[in-house]
């Protein structure tokens, strides 16, 4: 592929649809090598670990990662791919830099030091889970192995097809394969996702059983108090108050399960979030929606019968007893 690189990518980027296209030695979503870098010019300069990625010309642009300082990788400085280096905010706090943008920097440097080029802003090529971490972008001694095309939004069967007829007219009889870069974050998730279905799917069936369970409870207590609703009504009772009345119990039992589930949901969410670098805050008012939600789907189970037996004929019930 290396081979026909160049004139794959400029066949592409003569389509109208196609904004940028780039290389690199490692994708997003899979962890990048980890190598030394120290500062040139510092007393007892200290090597520390970083991550990095070999990557071609326009990947900032097809990426879509911004340059806060400096510059990208250019084809007008020939330095550019062997003697320079592109780093993120966290590099420069993490080796002290102030004025970074010009500084000397040992890394992989076959042919002497790397001028620092540019600072982009941090972003995270792995999940979540994984606190962003000091990184750098530098130009190829490999071959790379990923190829990526940003393309317009919109019509994307047609830029597809456009894709595999240019790389069959480059790169004839071998076969392309490709993927999507939110497909592959997806994955990254899968697990999160796998969670999600489960806790939905469980969560439905227990409301489904809770209302039955709360429907047969009402169902009961309405029967027996089927003569104190009568009397009720025989003395001038409202339908609201019968209904209030055999609700008043059920609405005390969801507030009481809601006391003791909170705490217990606060514990569980958070042990859970404990495992992403980056994530939410649990606030009170998410437990308010929650039990505000668990309260009308209680009501609305209650009100069916208490609504029926409110309105029943009370000389039925007491000529019943």
């Amino acid at each position: 592929m290396d081979n026909h690189y160049d004139r794959f990518k400029e066949n592409l980027l003569q389509d109208n649809h196609v904004m940028s296209v780039s290389q690199s030695e490692r994708s997003m979503g899979e962890p990048w090598p980890v190598n030394m870098i120290s500062v040139v010019g510092q007393t007892n300069p200290e090597s520390k670990r970083i991550v990095g990625n070999q990557v071609g010309y326009d990947y900032l642009e097809t990426m879509g990662i911004k340059i806060l300082e400096g510059r990208t990788f250019s084809k007008e400085y020939g330095s550019d791919a062997t003697n320079s280096i592109i780093v993120n905010r966290k590099t420069v706090e993490y080796l002290g830099l102030s004025n970074p943008v010009g500084k000397q920097v040992d890394y992989f440097s076959i042919n002497g030091p790397r001028k620092i080029i540019g600072i982009v802003d941090d972003f995270n090529f792995l999940s979540l889970h994984n606190e962003i971490s000091p990184m750098c972008l530098i130009m190829p001694f490999v071959d790379l192995d990923y190829l990526y095309v940003r393309f317009t939004p919109g019509n994307l069967a047609e830029k597809i097809t456009t894709l595999k007829n240019i790389w069959e007219k480059t790169n004839p009889g071998v076969p392309i394969e490709y993927r999507f870069m939110n497909d592959q974050l997806d994955q990254l998730y899968n697990n999160e996702q796998r969670l999600s279905s489960l806790i939905s799917g469980f969560s439905g069936l227990a409301i489904f059983l809770a209302c039955m369970g709360l429907f047969g409870l009402v169902t009961f207590a309405a029967e027996k108090r089927r003569k104190e609703i009568g009397i009720r009504k025989v003395l001038g009772a409202s339908v609201s108050s019968i209904i209030k009345l055999l609700s008043a119990d059920f609405v005390k039992i969801v507030l009481a399960a809601n006391v003791i589930a909170w705490p217990v949901a606060y514990f569980a969410l958070n042990k859970w979030l404990e495992d992403f670098a980056y994530r939410i805050h649990i606030n009170w008012w998410m437990f308010a929606i929650a039990g505000v939600i668990a309260l009308v789907i209680a009501l609305t189970t209650v009100s069916f019968l208490a609504i029926k037996a409110a309105t029943a004929n009370p000389i039925k019930s007491l000529r019943y007893e």
